[in-house]
Order: structure tokens, then sequence, then C-alpha cells
């Protein structure tokens, strides 16, 4: 039994935080732990969060869709501008 515990690759053991956190969160943390580099290629989060491209792109989608990330240009992404609203008003 103490084999398989030393087994454990100390990579799970070191980040398991990242094992938790949706592809989402994990796209938004990296915005908005960038933020002052600027916005950010999907090339720049692929390598950041270590997701695959389809789970970055859909995160991606989804933060601009809600509001907490923005689309600068095709390709460039940042975190949302603080008291940017969605153009709505209700």
């Amino acid at each position: 039994m103490s084999d398989a515990a030393a087994a454990t690759p100390p990579a799970a053991e070191a980040a398991p935080e990242a094992e938790t956190k949706s592809a989402r969160a994990l796209v938004l943390d990296h915005l908005i732990d960038s933020v002052e580099a600027g916005a950010q290629t999907v090339v720049q989060v692929l390598e950041a969060t270590k997701l695959g491209r389809a789970a970055v792109d859909q995160a991606l989608h989804r933060l601009v869709e809600s509001g907490e990330a923005e689309r600068v240009a095709k390709g460039l992404y940042g975190q949302a501008r603080s008291g940017a609203g969605d153009g709505c008003s209700g």
C-alpha cells in the first residue's frame, strides 16, 4: 500500500486546484492575472491554462457572452472593463 502512495506523481499533489477548477474559471483567472500585460491571444491562454483548444474556445465564448471578458479583436481577449455593461437595461 505504501508503494501506491509513493507512485502518486508529484504534479498531482502540487496542483490539485487545476483539477477542481472549471475551464471557465481557469481562463478567467488567467485573464485577470494578465490584465497588466494586456489582451491575450488564444495561444497565450492555451499555454497558460494547459487546457485543450475546444475547452479554451468554449470558455472564452461563454465569458464574453456573460460580460466577464471581452473580445478585443479576432483571437484577442481580455478581462471585461469594470463598469462595462452588456448594453441591456432593465
